[in-house]
């Protein structure tokens, strides 16, 4: 099922440093900066369809705060989008967190959650990349 709340295309965010993950004919553009801010937006696109909509209007919990230059990894198998650091904006420093979107079952059944972590994270990133190893994915 396809959101209704669609978003004519010239009401598309513009933005930069945001990223787009692929998961079963949906691309998730999430965060991103517009000269001016940081955004935590969530917009959807159908490639079914054609069309955008705003996941924002769908997905439960708490999103990140506003970040450009993050990593989106897909863990395929487990449906789920890990958003790790990125820049926040404010302060020299980039952010160290990381959020996972679960995308699963379909955009209408979103879910944001930040997961509790053990170690030391690896220190504040931005403009940085990241992969999932297969063998890995299990321990998400």
């Amino acid at each position: 099922m396809t959101p209704r709340r669609r978003f004519p295309s010239m009401l598309t965010p513009t933005i930069k440093n945001h990223s787009v993950t692929y998961y079963e004919h949906f691309l998730y553009c999430f965060g991103g900066y517009d000269g001016r801010m940081n955004h935590s937006n969530l917009v959807i696109f159908d490639l079914v369809n054609k069309s955008w909509f705003d996941g924002d209007a769908w997905v439960k919990g708490s999103p990140p705060p506003g970040r450009n230059g993050h990593t989106a990894t897909l863990a395929t198998e487990s449906g789920k989008i890990i958003i790790i650091g990125g820049w926040l904006g404010s302060g020299p420093l980039a952010a160290s967190d990381m959020h996972v979107l679960y995308v699963k079952e379909g955009p209408v059944n979103l879910r944001w959650s930040q997961p509790e972590v053990k170690g030391t994270p690896p220190g504040p990133c931005n403009m940085h990349s990241g992969k999932l190893n297969e063998f890995e994915e299990s321990s998400l």
